[in-house]
């Protein structure tokens, strides 16, 4: 006998999206050492505004990638991911923004850049972990 899969849903948990986003601030600054005072507003109403196909997790993912490539100490709607932003996720629809792919070139240059800069602060940790456990 199959079991039916448990379907929690966005819908389940947005209530208590303030307490997990600060949840998830708390525990990767921490982690990746990284000092966040806070979450904007604007960014909060665009996780609000987003269906999260991919539960909690996919919220904690967001807000580690948010924390790793920000400058500052505060989390605001231009560090959320793009494709929680685009008009697709959020229903918002503004003329002439995407093309036939969905993907307006400056949102692609722009998510480009944040992977770039993220390849290479990885590349950057790589090397000094390999220099600081270099035995030669």
């Amino acid at each position: 006998m199959r079991r039916k899969a448990l379907d929690v849903g966005a819908g389940a948990w947005l209530d208590d999206l303030p307490l997990l986003v600060d949840t998830f601030i708390k525990e990767l600054s921490a982690t990746h050492k990284k000092p966040i005072s806070r979450i904007t507003p604007d960014a909060m109403q665009l996780f609000y505004k987003y269906p999260w196909p991919g539960n909690v997790r996919e919220l904690r993912n967001a807000i580690e990638s948010m924390i790793v490539l920000t400058k500052d100490d505060v989390l605001d709607g231009d560090d959320v991911p793009n494709y929680i932003t685009t008009p697709r996720a959020t229903g918002d629809s503004r003329p002439g923004e995407a093309g036939e792919t969905g993907v307006h070139l400056e949102t692609a240059e722009k998510e480009f850049a944040r992977w770039r800069f993220r390849e290479r602060q990885l590349l950057d940790t790589i090397r000094d972990l390999d220099e600081a456990f270099s035995f030669s």
